[in-house]
C-alpha cells in the first residue's frame, strides 16, 4: 500500500522530492492530493 501510495506522489514531484520552502505549502499541496486520490477511489466504487 505505501508503495502504491509513493507512485502517486510521484506524479506530484513537489511532494515527492519536498521543494516547498514552506511547511504550510507542503501540507496544503499533501492534502490536496490525498483528496484527489480520494475522491478518485469513490468514483471507482460501485
Amino acid at each position: 500500500m505505501i508503495e502504491r501510495n509513493h507512485a502517486r506522489l510521484k506524479q506530484w514531484r513537489g511532494l515527492a522530492t519536498r521543494v516547498d520552502e514552506h511547511a504550510v505549502n507542503y501540507r496544503a499541496a499533501v492534502r490536496l492530493n490525498t483528496v484527489i486520490v480520494w475522491t478518485g477511489a469513490l468514483s471507482d466504487t460501485p
